[in-house]
Parts: structure tokens; C-alpha cells; sequence
């Protein structure tokens, strides 16, 4: 651990220095470091986690919004399969703002990385901070840091308007909101009916503020012995994204992401969008109005 923290202030030196001494790189550099990029987003967006860790150095880090620390393409790529599974959206945009070379055979590159939609709208954005060596006639990442996502900190007052009782727009799904725990948990209940027979189901969420992350997440349990977890996302647009991914009670690997989108305080747009079962893609839920019963 003290030597990852000791990688960690070297880290912050060399990046510190970076905007002292930065100097403009030659067109070879500044074309293969936007190349290396768009081959990163191909990666993500096949969620190819080995190919992503093949753009670092051997010993190149990774540090995440926490503060944690990943040494070498091994653990790099480990990193990426946990975030890769039950993740609905795999479309990544980066936007190269700078590029500087504090010292010959270095370039420091500072950007932005938008994770998308499946309509390419943004869902949230995240700022970056990446260190290029020269390594035997190639560019490799030799250090990256990443910022937690611009304006990511949510609270649970944010969802406040959904406290009450909820019905979709066919009848079928109702979908309770109570404030529970002094106020610090939002406990929802979903009613589904018109199975078979006429047999109906309830499913729980309990929504939290994550202090470390500053996002809210959420435990889901469903009436069939189905776990899982959840994270919201504001977008831009004042709408909101909830992403999550379950195991059923069968041990099928479940995910998708909830788009809702208020109205007014008596409505909102729903619809669900990067469904998979066992990462199979399944067809989009089309938009419903879900309307608010009390």
C-alpha cells in the first residue's frame, strides 16, 4: 500500500510539473495519441477489457475517482471486466482537450469522457487526466487518473418528487416511494400484474446515498430470490438514467437501464433501454407516461 501511495504523489508531481513546463508535441505524437483514443472506444464499446489494458505499459497504473490504485495491465484489465458486466451502455466519447510534453519522449493529455445512450445522448461526463510514454516507438498510457463525473453528487432529496404512489400508463405496474429510515432511505415496492392466471409479483429497491461515490445507489430484491444493485444518474436535461444489473433467482445475469423523465409533479416519461439476459440483447420498452396516484 505505501508504495502505491508513493506511485500516487509521483503521479501528482509529474502532472503538477506538466502545467508549469508544458510544450507543444510534434503531429506524430499528437496523431497517434488520437489514434490510441479512438481505439480505446472501440474497445469499450465491445467491451474488449484486455484490449483496453493493452494501450498501458506493463507497469502502467490506473486511478479511479476513490483514490484506488491499479498496477499493470493485469489489474487494469480486471478493472474493466467488473465495469463491463451489467453494463447496458458500452458508447464512450472522448474529448481530447489538451496535449503537452513536459519533457522529451512524455505528453501529458487532459480530456473528457462521455458515457452515451443507445440514442447517443450523454448520460454523464467525467474529466481525465492520462500520462504517455514513448515506449519502444510506441505511445502507451504509463498513468491515468480519473475525476469523479462532473456534477455526479446526488442526494436523496434530489428524488423527492417521486415519494408517493405511481401507476404506468397500461395498468400493470404500480410502483410505491416511501421515505424510511429518518429520512436517509428511499424504500420502493413495484406491484406487477397480469402474469399468468392473473397472478401478480412485488419487487423492492432501497435507494441510499453513496457518501464515498457521491451517487445514489440501490439494492434490488425481487419476489423470485433475484439480487442486485443499481446506480442513478442526472442528465443534463434534468431527466434521469438508473442502471442496473441482477442476478435471478435461476442464476440468469439480468440488466438494464431505466430512462424517466418528469412532466410535472403529477407524471413522468418512462423507458427501458439496454435490456440484456445473460448478455443477449433484448428489444427496448417503448416510452409509457407513468401517472401519479397519490
Amino acid at each position: 500500500m505505501l508504495g502505491k501511495f508513493k506511485l500516487l504523489m509521483a503521479l501528482t508531481c509529474l502532472i503538477f510539473n506538466s502545467t508549469v513546463a508544458g510544450a507543444a508535441i510534434d503531429k506524430s505524437a499528437d496523431a497517434a495519441i488520437r489514434e490510441q483514443a479512438k481505439t480505446y472506444e472501440a474497445a469499450f464499446a465491445r467491451g474488449d477489457a484486455k484490449a483496453i489494458a493493452d494501450l498501458w505499459t506493463e507497469q502502467g497504473t490506473l486511478v479511479d475517482p476513490r483514490g484506488d490504485i491499479r498496477v499493470g495491465r493485469a489489474e487494469i484489465a480486471q478493472t474493466y471486466v467488473e465495469h463491463f458486466k451489467g453494463m447496458a451502455f458500452r458508447t464512450l466519447d472522448i474529448q481530447i482537450k489538451s496535449l503537452e510534453s513536459p519533457v522529451p519522449g512524455t505528453v501529458i493529455e487532459r480530456g473528457v469522457t462521455t458515457l452515451l445512450d443507445d440514442k447517443k445522448q450523454p448520460i454523464f461526463s467525467a474529466p481525465y487526466t492520462a500520462v504517455h510514454q514513448l515506449t519502444n516507438g510506441r505511445w502507451l498510457i504509463s498513468q491515468v487518473v480519473e475525476s469523479a463525473p462532473a456534477a455526479a453528487r446526488t442526494s436523496l432529496g434530489d428524488l423527492q418528487w417521486l415519494v408517493g404512489q405511481w401507476q404506468s400508463g397500461d395498468g400493470v405496474m404500480t410502483m410505491t416511494n416511501n421515505l424510511i429510515g429518518n429520512g436517509k432511505l428511499l424504500l420502493t415496492t413495484f406491484e406487477k400484474s397480469g402474469g399468468a392466471a392473473g397472478s401478480s409479483e412485488s419487487d423492492f429497491m432501497v435507494t441510499a446515498e453513496n457518501a464515498k461515490t457521491g451517487r445514489l445507489t440501490s439494492s434490488l430484491f425481487d419476489s423470485k430470490g433475484g439480487t442486485g444493485q443499481g446506480v442513478w444518474h442526472r442528465l443534463p436535461d434534468g431527466s434521469w438514467a438508473f442502471q442496473w444489473h441482477r442476478s435471478t433467482g435461476t442464476g440468469a445475469a439480468v440488466s438494464a437501464t431505466h430512462l424517466m423523465a418528469p412532466v410535472d409533479g403529477n407524471g413522468f416519461k418512462w423507458r427501458t433501454t439496454g435490456r440484456t439476459v445473460n448478455r443477449e440483447h433484448l428489444a427496448d420498452i417503448p416510452e409509457t407516461l407513468v401517472t401519479r396516484k397519490k
